[in-house]
């Protein structure tokens, strides 16, 4: 059967596609990535040519071309070529790098222009491999962000349709590319379906950190009722069921399929189950700032519980048949036996604040997971803000009439963050090794 004839377009601006042969990667690290792009540079010194954007994908590539006086098809085989070769030889293979020839769609009106731009730098989006198209370092738009060209790349096309003025231009490009488009666009065959096990196992591990799901996918196959959660609402964003993403996840055609029978079971989402655990954990975050706040402006006497523990004999009676206990805090002595009811009070007061500081600061640190991966860093950042909420508490305690701040309570409360912490990752890693 004869190939069909490729259409040309009038305006010379062509949306070019080159995937990997067999589905298979094209790229393998970001070296690959930059040779590729070097290789369109080099061609663009010898043919007549413009690169208006551009998006690397592992197994594809999307190109927005405008093409002067040479023929596509000779420019492309000349790219194609060139990085094959290329290609073969860093990774001692042979053999086709990319599949058949390239495809190709005219554009042939501005609108349909800008919509396949937005296309191409949404594309990593659509991938989930990052949420925000600024995010992927290898497509054109960061460029557009900041109106400059890379690779012969051509921006000002573009962003003229927006506005002659280029700061305007760049944030209505911006707003631009943030609006969904529902037009169908010319692309890879079933991109979204997975039918190997490495396509399979990449996926989830893109879903995992996008939803920010603290587990890895050995975790995951050994609690069965997660890995059916995941299967079937990753299963929802594909084509048909994957076999290599039930494989990767240690599931059966039957496990699954009693799950998700026809939807006749809800199944919940193990990225909604996080995003409702961060709500409520900003939300306790919020009433425990609220309390500290409110706390720190009453007076001392408003605060007085000894009318309770005096009532409270047998608690008395309990802590006086105790051994003395005698200590030195802020210029007092603190005597459990010369003064018990103070005594009592000291201690519920300073345990109320170890336990509201140790909520609060917990509580930040698993709401701000999402925004700090790095776990070190994040337990560092938060420490510092829960010490200066104490500083602030005691700061403001000290100049309210009836109180008295003092820098060991700022020891105190900060010592609550992390004796709350150090539980919390103590607790993660017994149930990590029990369940190994």
């Amino acid at each position: 059967m004869s190939r069909q004839a490729r259409r040309l377009s009038n305006t010379g601006i062509y949306h070019v596609i080159m995937r990997g042969n067999e589905r298979k990667k094209i790229f393998r690290n970001s070296n690959d990535k930059e040779r590729f792009l070097l290789g369109i540079e080099e061609k663009k010194k010898k043919a007549t040519f413009l690169l208006h954007a551009y998006c690397l994908m592992d197994n594809h590539v999307h190109l927005l071309l405008n093409i002067k006086q040479d023929d596509l098809g000779e420019i492309m085989k000349s790219i194609g070529v060139r990085y094959a070769s290329f290609y073969n030889w860093k990774h001692n293979r042979v053999g086709h790098v990319f599949q058949d020839r390239f495809k190709s769609e005219p554009i042939e009106d501005d609108r349909y222009l800008l919509a396949v731009v937005r296309y191409i730098h949404n594309n990593p989006v659509k991938a989930c491999i990052v949420k925000n198209p600024a995010d992927y370092r290898w497509s054109s738009y960061s460029n557009y962000m900041q109106s400059a060209g890379a690779y012969c790349l051509d921006v000002s096309l573009v962003l003229r349709l927006f506005s002659n003025n280029q700061r305007t231009a760049v944030e209505e490009f911006e707003k631009f590319s943030m609006h969904a488009d529902h037009t169908t666009f010319l692309d890879i065959e079933d991109e979204s379906s997975i039918r190997t096990l490495e396509e399979g196992r990449t996926y989830l591990e893109k879903y995992l950190a996008n939803n920010a799901i603290a587990k890895e996918i050995a975790q995951i196959k050994q609690d069965k009722n997660c890995s059916m959660k995941l299967s079937v609402i990753c299963g929802q964003k594909l084509p048909y069921p994957s076999e290599s993403l039930r494989n990767c996840l240690g599931l059966t055609k039957a496990r699954l399929s009693v799950t998700n029978n026809a939807g006749k079971r809800t199944v919940p989402v193990p990225g909604m189950e996080h995003e409702v655990s961060r709500i409520w954990n900003w939300i306790i975050v919020c009433i425990c700032l609220t309390g500290i706040m409110h706390f720190s402006q009453q007076q001392f006497n408003q605060q007085d519980i000894s009318p309770f523990i005096e009532q409270s004999e047998r608690l008395v009676q309990a802590v006086q048949n105790l051994p003395p206990i005698e200590f030195s805090y802020h210029n007092r002595v603190i005597n459990s036996h010369q003064d018990t009811v103070a005594f009592i009070q000291f201690v519920i007061r300073k345990l109320a604040h170890v336990t509201i500081y140790g909520i609060f600061g917990l509580s930040l640190l698993l709401a701000t997971r999402p925004i700090l991966k790095n776990q070190p860093i994040r337990w560092i950042i938060v420490g510092m803000l829960v010490l200066l909420t104490a500083v602030l508490d005691e700061t403001n305690q000290l100049y309210s009439s009836g109180r008295t701040g003092c820098r060991e309570d700022i020891l105190l409360d900060f010592s609550g963050y992390v004796l709350f912490s150090l539980i919390y990752f103590m607790t993660c890693a017994t149930k990590k090794l029990l369940k190994s």
